[in-house]
């Protein structure tokens, strides 16, 4: 669906990207963090365009380094955040050759919005909710790998650390665990490094583990079980995931994203 091309800097290829997003229209915004840009792909196409850095890491307004995440609103504007040494968050309107920082001095991981097109950032062991820089999530035993807010506004967080998945209702302090593990491992009860998280209309939960037990796999746990079943097994080098409006997922790797066709059909159990 992108790239595909091997590692470089050339529009048909990716350098080891962070993550991505996919909008309304299906188009991929991928934050290709060594080459200091945003990408978009849009369906059927060969190639990407740059739409946001101008391929030269700095701080300036048009410039982007150690791109980390973007989400991007209904009217186009794009939320994109950056690692080590810029440590901001940008908001770049539709067709704009430069953006403006919106949050100074912040270790954004991720960024994700909310089915009010609110914005959260993710830093290692907290959630911010912007406008008003409000922190609405803090744990400093956690380092949280992935973010999703589902059609109620609950926001699930993978654990690096502690190796669950916890959701926190809207409003509510204390979480709840929904997928988690004793010890790590490879079991379908466990987990080794929980990445990315994404969950469906029916509050199945879909999980990236990559870790040092020998996992590279997509789990899936379905509403209320105590042990998933994995889904997509022994990718390469797997960064990020998201599930797209048709129910396809689509899988990002060091220098490409792939579609999977998933099976629906056991997603709801009885």
């Amino acid at each position: 669906m992108a790239g595909g091309d091997r590692s470089g800097s050339a529009l048909n290829q990716l350098d080891t990207p962070r993550s991505f997003f996919i909008d309304t229209d299906q188009s991929i915004y991928i934050a290709d963090t060594r080459k200091n840009r945003v990408v978009r792909w849009i369906p059927g196409a060969s190639q990407g365009e740059i739409v946001a850095g101008n391929n030269t890491a700095g701080s300036g307004n048009d410039q982007l380094d150690n791109v980390q995440s973007v989400v991007v609103k209904k009217d186009g504007t794009m939320f994109i955040c950056e690692g080590y040494r810029n440590f901001r968050v940008m908001r770049w309107y539709k067709d704009a050759k430069q953006g403006q920082t919106i949050i100074e001095n912040i270790e954004c991981q991720l960024l994700a919005l909310d089915n009010q097109e609110s914005l959260y950032i993710m830093t290692r062991s907290s959630v911010i909710k912007w406008n008003g820089n409000e922190t609405i999530i803090s744990n400093d035993s956690a380092k949280f790998g992935g973010i999703f807010i589902d059609k109620n506004q609950s926001i699930y967080l993978s654990d690096q650390y502690n190796k669950y998945v916890l959701k926190y209702p809207m409003g509510v302090k204390e979480p709840i665990i929904v997928a988690e593990n004793v010890t790590a491992g490879n079991g379908t009860s466990q987990l080794s490094d929980p990445l990315s998280v994404f969950v469906d209309q029916m509050e199945n939960v879909y999980v990236l583990d990559y870790g040092n037990t020998g996992n590279a796999r997509i789990v899936r746990w379905l509403n209320g079980s105590s042990s998933g079943s994995v889904i997509i097994d022994k990718i390469y080098s797997p960064l990020d995931f998201s599930i797209g409006l048709h129910g396809n997922l689509y899988l990002l790797e060091s220098w490409d994203i792939r579609m999977f066709t998933i099976d629906k059909n056991t997603c709801i159990q009885g």
